[in-house]
Protein backbone atom coordinates (compact mmCIF):
# COMPACT_ATOMS: atom_id res chain seq x y z
CA UNK A 1 0.00 0.00 0.00
CA UNK A 2 2.68 2.44 0.81
CA UNK A 3 4.10 2.26 -2.80
CA UNK A 4 0.86 2.68 -4.04
CA UNK A 5 0.05 5.86 -1.81
CA UNK A 6 3.44 6.85 -2.99
CA UNK A 7 3.63 6.38 -7.11
CA UNK A 8 -0.01 7.51 -7.72
CA UNK A 9 0.12 11.13 -6.87
CA UNK A 10 -3.05 13.32 -7.56
CA UNK A 11 -0.90 16.62 -7.97
CA UNK A 12 -1.83 19.11 -7.84
CA UNK A 13 -3.92 19.19 -5.07
CA UNK A 14 -5.83 22.45 -3.15
CA UNK A 15 -5.56 22.34 0.76
CA UNK A 16 -7.99 24.05 2.34
CA UNK A 17 -7.98 24.44 6.41
CA UNK A 18 -4.38 24.11 6.62
CA UNK A 19 -4.44 26.54 9.68
CA UNK A 20 -6.30 23.91 11.68
CA UNK A 21 -4.63 22.11 14.51
CA UNK A 22 -5.25 18.92 12.00
CA UNK A 23 -4.54 20.94 8.37
CA UNK A 24 -1.15 21.97 10.25
CA UNK A 25 0.13 18.58 10.86
CA UNK A 26 -1.22 16.71 8.02
CA UNK A 27 0.44 19.55 5.35
CA UNK A 28 3.86 18.75 6.28
CA UNK A 29 2.90 15.04 5.81
CA UNK A 30 1.75 15.63 2.22
CA UNK A 31 4.72 17.61 1.76
CA UNK A 32 7.09 14.35 3.06
CA UNK A 33 5.11 12.25 0.38
CA UNK A 34 5.97 14.38 -2.78
CA UNK A 35 2.68 15.87 -2.99
CA UNK A 36 2.93 19.06 -5.04
CA UNK A 37 0.35 20.98 -2.95
CA UNK A 38 -1.89 24.89 -3.14
CA UNK A 39 -2.31 25.77 -0.17
CA UNK A 40 -5.26 28.78 0.41
CA UNK A 41 -3.73 30.57 3.92
CA UNK A 42 -4.83 33.83 5.54
CA UNK A 43 -2.53 34.20 8.23
CA UNK A 44 0.85 35.15 7.14
CA UNK A 45 2.39 33.41 10.57
CA UNK A 46 1.19 30.35 9.01
CA UNK A 47 2.74 30.61 5.73
CA UNK A 48 5.86 31.97 6.80
CA UNK A 49 6.38 28.39 8.11
CA UNK A 50 6.81 26.52 4.63
CA UNK A 51 8.82 29.06 2.78
CA UNK A 52 11.24 26.66 2.44
CA UNK A 53 8.85 24.10 0.50
CA UNK A 54 7.55 27.69 -1.41
CA UNK A 55 11.29 28.52 -2.37
CA UNK A 56 11.30 24.83 -3.74
CA UNK A 57 7.83 25.02 -6.01
CA UNK A 58 6.71 21.83 -3.82
CA UNK A 59 4.39 24.39 -2.00
CA UNK A 60 1.95 27.53 -3.78
CA UNK A 61 0.66 30.05 -1.12
CA UNK A 62 -2.76 31.52 -2.08
CA UNK A 63 -3.83 34.60 0.59
CA UNK A 64 -8.04 34.23 1.10
CA UNK A 65 -10.37 32.78 4.02
CA UNK A 66 -11.69 29.75 3.33
CA UNK A 67 -15.48 31.22 3.56
CA UNK A 68 -14.70 33.65 0.33
CA UNK A 69 -16.43 31.95 -2.47
CA UNK A 70 -14.20 34.22 -5.40
CA UNK A 71 -10.38 33.34 -4.03
CA UNK A 72 -11.27 30.14 -3.57
CA UNK A 73 -13.40 28.88 -7.16
CA UNK A 74 -10.14 31.15 -8.59
CA UNK A 75 -7.62 28.97 -6.88
CA UNK A 76 -9.22 26.13 -8.40
CA UNK A 77 -9.53 27.44 -11.86
CA UNK A 78 -5.62 28.99 -12.42
CA UNK A 79 -4.53 26.00 -10.30
CA UNK A 80 -6.46 23.39 -12.23
CA UNK A 81 -6.44 21.07 -9.14
CA UNK A 82 -7.10 17.13 -9.33
CA UNK A 83 -8.29 16.90 -5.92
CA UNK A 84 -8.86 19.03 -2.97
CA UNK A 85 -8.28 18.09 0.58
CA UNK A 86 -10.50 20.23 3.42
CA UNK A 87 -9.43 20.51 6.38
CA UNK A 88 -11.37 23.62 7.61
CA UNK A 89 -14.84 23.45 9.91
CA UNK A 90 -17.97 22.20 9.36
CA UNK A 91 -19.97 25.08 9.47
CA UNK A 92 -22.65 25.83 6.83
CA UNK A 93 -21.64 28.99 5.73
CA UNK A 94 -18.12 27.46 4.63
CA UNK A 95 -19.48 24.18 3.39
CA UNK A 96 -22.09 26.29 1.36
CA UNK A 97 -18.90 28.15 -0.46
CA UNK A 98 -17.05 25.11 -0.32
CA UNK A 99 -20.57 23.83 -2.65
CA UNK A 100 -20.46 26.36 -4.18
CA UNK A 101 -17.05 27.07 -5.36
CA UNK A 102 -16.73 23.13 -6.40
CA UNK A 103 -19.71 23.07 -8.53
CA UNK A 104 -18.55 26.42 -11.22
CA UNK A 105 -15.20 24.39 -11.64
CA UNK A 106 -16.23 20.77 -11.82
CA UNK A 107 -18.61 18.37 -9.85
CA UNK A 108 -16.10 15.78 -10.48
CA UNK A 109 -13.70 17.10 -8.37
CA UNK A 110 -12.48 14.38 -5.35
CA UNK A 111 -12.81 16.42 -1.95
CA UNK A 112 -11.41 14.73 0.79
CA UNK A 113 -12.20 15.40 4.33
CA UNK A 114 -10.91 14.17 8.08
CA UNK A 115 -13.66 12.79 10.07
CA UNK A 116 -12.53 12.67 13.40
CA UNK A 117 -14.98 10.83 16.10
CA UNK A 118 -14.75 14.18 18.06
CA UNK A 119 -16.48 16.05 15.26
CA UNK A 120 -19.87 14.23 16.26
CA UNK A 121 -22.12 12.71 14.08
CA UNK A 122 -24.21 16.00 12.50
CA UNK A 123 -20.81 17.25 11.03
CA UNK A 124 -20.83 13.80 9.48
CA UNK A 125 -24.17 14.24 8.41
CA UNK A 126 -23.38 17.57 6.88
CA UNK A 127 -20.68 16.21 4.78
CA UNK A 128 -23.02 13.26 3.45
CA UNK A 129 -25.65 15.74 2.48
CA UNK A 130 -23.18 17.91 0.39
CA UNK A 131 -23.93 17.26 -3.25
CA UNK A 132 -20.11 16.43 -4.56
CA UNK A 133 -17.86 13.81 -4.71
CA UNK A 134 -16.97 13.33 -1.43
CA UNK A 135 -13.99 11.09 0.34
CA UNK A 136 -14.60 11.07 3.56
CA UNK A 137 -11.38 9.54 5.77
CA UNK A 138 -12.54 8.43 9.53
CA UNK A 139 -10.89 7.88 12.35
CA UNK A 140 -11.43 7.49 15.89
CA UNK A 141 -8.27 9.64 17.12
CA UNK A 142 -5.19 11.48 15.18
CA UNK A 143 -1.57 12.28 16.71
CA UNK A 144 1.93 13.30 15.83
CA UNK A 145 3.77 16.40 15.48
CA UNK A 146 2.06 19.47 17.18
CA UNK A 147 -0.87 17.55 18.05
CA UNK A 148 -1.07 16.51 22.23
CA UNK A 149 -3.10 13.92 23.45
CA UNK A 150 -6.99 14.40 22.85
CA UNK A 151 -8.93 15.46 26.02
CA UNK A 152 -12.30 15.99 23.67
CA UNK A 153 -15.16 13.48 24.91
CA UNK A 154 -15.86 10.88 21.77
CA UNK A 155 -19.18 10.48 20.50
CA UNK A 156 -20.62 7.16 21.48
CA UNK A 157 -20.08 4.98 18.26
CA UNK A 158 -19.38 1.25 19.30
CA UNK A 159 -15.21 0.26 18.73
CA UNK A 160 -14.00 -1.53 15.81
CA UNK A 161 -13.09 -5.04 17.30
CA UNK A 162 -9.68 -5.68 18.03
CA UNK A 163 -7.64 -7.83 20.53
CA UNK A 164 -6.48 -6.30 23.33
CA UNK A 165 -3.15 -4.77 23.60
CA UNK A 166 -0.51 -5.69 25.75
CA UNK A 167 -0.14 -2.64 28.11
CA UNK A 168 3.65 -1.08 28.88
CA UNK A 169 4.38 -0.10 32.35
CA UNK A 170 2.26 2.66 34.00
CA UNK A 171 -0.15 2.13 31.44
CA UNK A 172 -3.14 0.72 33.65
CA UNK A 173 -6.94 2.21 34.18
CA UNK A 174 -7.79 3.23 37.75
CA UNK A 175 -11.13 1.53 38.85
CA UNK A 176 -12.70 4.81 39.68
CA UNK A 177 -12.74 6.13 35.84
CA UNK A 178 -15.87 6.01 34.53
CA UNK A 179 -17.15 4.00 31.74
CA UNK A 180 -16.34 6.16 29.20
CA UNK A 181 -12.90 6.63 30.55
CA UNK A 182 -11.96 3.06 30.53
CA UNK A 183 -12.89 2.94 26.80
CA UNK A 184 -10.69 2.23 24.60
CA UNK A 185 -9.91 4.42 21.15
CA UNK A 186 -8.18 4.36 17.62
CA UNK A 187 -5.09 6.58 17.33
CA UNK A 188 -3.81 7.37 13.72
CA UNK A 189 0.02 8.69 13.22
CA UNK A 190 -0.72 11.72 11.05
CA UNK A 191 1.71 10.38 8.02
CA UNK A 192 -0.27 7.49 8.02
CA UNK A 193 -3.56 9.50 7.67
CA UNK A 194 -2.12 11.36 4.61
CA UNK A 195 -1.53 8.00 3.31
CA UNK A 196 -5.32 7.47 3.66
CA UNK A 197 -5.90 10.69 2.84
CA UNK A 198 -4.24 10.60 -0.70
CA UNK A 199 -6.01 6.88 -0.83
CA UNK A 200 -8.98 7.99 -0.95
CA UNK A 201 -8.57 10.47 -3.17
CA UNK A 202 -7.51 7.85 -5.75
CA UNK A 203 -10.01 5.95 -5.42
CA UNK A 204 -12.70 8.41 -5.66
CA UNK A 205 -10.77 9.31 -8.35
CA UNK A 206 -11.09 6.01 -9.87
CA UNK A 207 -14.46 5.02 -8.86
CA UNK A 208 -16.36 8.21 -9.73
CA UNK A 209 -18.36 8.01 -6.73
CA UNK A 210 -18.41 9.36 -3.18
CA UNK A 211 -17.14 6.94 -0.53
CA UNK A 212 -17.11 6.63 3.34
CA UNK A 213 -15.13 4.72 5.04
CA UNK A 214 -12.76 4.14 8.66
CA UNK A 215 -9.04 4.17 8.98
CA UNK A 216 -8.09 2.21 11.99
CA UNK A 217 -4.24 1.42 13.17
CA UNK A 218 -5.55 -0.96 15.98
CA UNK A 219 -3.12 1.12 18.52
CA UNK A 220 -6.07 1.43 20.71
CA UNK A 221 -5.53 2.77 24.55
CA UNK A 222 -7.91 4.46 26.71
CA UNK A 223 -7.37 8.38 27.28
CA UNK A 224 -5.71 7.76 30.48
CA UNK A 225 -3.61 5.02 28.91
CA UNK A 226 -2.63 7.02 26.13
CA UNK A 227 -1.88 10.45 28.28
CA UNK A 228 0.32 8.45 30.42
CA UNK A 229 1.97 7.01 27.27
CA UNK A 230 2.88 10.51 26.10
CA UNK A 231 3.97 11.61 29.02
CA UNK A 232 6.96 8.58 29.49
CA UNK A 233 7.53 9.30 25.28
CA UNK A 234 8.19 13.01 26.55
CA UNK A 235 10.63 12.48 28.55
CA UNK A 236 12.68 9.80 26.79
CA UNK A 237 10.93 6.32 28.42
CA UNK A 238 9.68 4.39 24.86
CA UNK A 239 7.80 1.64 26.91
CA UNK A 240 5.70 1.23 24.18
CA UNK A 241 3.65 -1.86 24.03
CA UNK A 242 3.33 -4.13 21.67
CA UNK A 243 0.67 -4.33 19.27
CA UNK A 244 -0.67 -8.42 18.21
CA UNK A 245 -3.57 -7.10 15.72
CA UNK A 246 -3.85 -4.82 12.81
CA UNK A 247 -7.15 -4.76 11.53
CA UNK A 248 -7.24 -5.07 7.62
CA UNK A 249 -8.81 -2.65 5.28
CA UNK A 250 -10.38 -3.78 2.02
CA UNK A 251 -7.56 -1.16 0.24
CA UNK A 252 -4.67 -2.53 2.41
CA UNK A 253 -3.67 0.40 4.60
CA UNK A 254 -1.87 -0.20 7.35
CA UNK A 255 1.04 2.02 9.47
CA UNK A 256 3.83 2.17 7.38
CA UNK A 257 5.44 2.81 11.48
CA UNK A 258 5.31 1.01 14.40
CA UNK A 259 3.96 2.87 17.22
CA UNK A 260 7.47 3.14 19.07
CA UNK A 261 8.33 4.56 15.57
CA UNK A 262 5.55 6.87 15.25
CA UNK A 263 6.07 8.03 18.71
CA UNK A 264 9.61 9.01 18.72
CA UNK A 265 9.15 11.02 15.20
CA UNK A 266 5.97 12.73 17.12
CA UNK A 267 8.45 13.87 19.98
CA UNK A 268 12.02 13.89 18.40
CA UNK A 269 10.88 15.49 14.74
CA UNK A 270 8.67 18.06 16.64
CA UNK A 271 6.21 20.58 14.16
CA UNK A 272 8.82 22.97 13.01
CA UNK A 273 12.13 20.85 12.46
CA UNK A 274 10.59 19.47 9.21
CA UNK A 275 13.51 19.85 6.76
CA UNK A 276 10.54 21.68 4.28
CA UNK A 277 9.45 24.08 7.39
CA UNK A 278 11.67 27.40 8.21
CA UNK A 279 9.82 29.73 10.93
CA UNK A 280 11.92 32.85 9.43
CA UNK A 281 9.72 35.65 8.47
CA UNK A 282 10.09 36.57 5.10
CA UNK A 283 8.67 34.41 2.72
CA UNK A 284 8.08 36.91 0.40
CA UNK A 285 4.78 36.96 0.38
CA UNK A 286 1.99 39.64 1.23
CA UNK A 287 -1.07 38.60 3.46
CA UNK A 288 -4.66 39.85 1.42
CA UNK A 289 -6.87 41.92 3.11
Amino acid sequence: MAETTRLEKVSPVAIIGGETDVGRSVLPAFLDAGIFGVALFSCRETAAAYAQAVHQGRLKVVWGRMDNLMRLHSLLVIHEVTALFYFGTSEPNCLRTLHQAVGRYTTDLPVIVCHRQADGQEALRRWQRMPLRLGIVQVEEIFGPGLVPSTQTPCPDPPISVQQTELAPGLTNQPSLSADEQTQHDYVYVADLADALILMAQQVRQQKRSLCLPFRSGWRFTRQQWSSLHTMAAAGQWHVPEIHAIPSHPWGWRPRRTLEQALRETYTIGPTSRNHQDRTPGIGLRQAA
